[in-house]
């Protein structure tokens, strides 16, 4: 799975590489957030419909996780700053490709 992640704030665009990778029999979440230097979160937990990737010597996310419901996915990351466990959460639906964003 290889994943883009194009975002537009304040005027300016920024541009998140990820993917999950086979390494040595494990699968590995590695993220190349900008301005940050990348980072791996191997396997922690899989089912038929979610999978768990964790690093916790990462600063923040230290789980990233993935959940699917039919045709909608679910993507949370999550982590714990500052001594306050903190989650960003997003919902992925299927679209015709090439479709464009409402």
């Amino acid at each position: 799975m290889t994943n883009t992640t194009l975002t537009l704030k304040g005027g300016k665009l920024t541009v998140e590489l990820a993917d999950i990778q086979a390494r040595d029999g494990t699968l590995i979440f590695h993220a190349q957030p900008p301005g940050q230097p990348a980072a791996d979160f191997p396997l922690k937990a899989a089912t038929a419909t979610s999978v768990v990737f964790e690093n916790p010597a990462h600063d923040f996310p230290q789980r990233v996780s993935y959940r699917r419901e039919g045709a909608v996915l679910h993507a949370r990351i999550e982590g714990v700053v500052g001594g306050k466990t903190q989650a960003v959460d997003w919902t992925y639906r299927a679209r015709a490709f090439n479709t464009r964003c409402p």
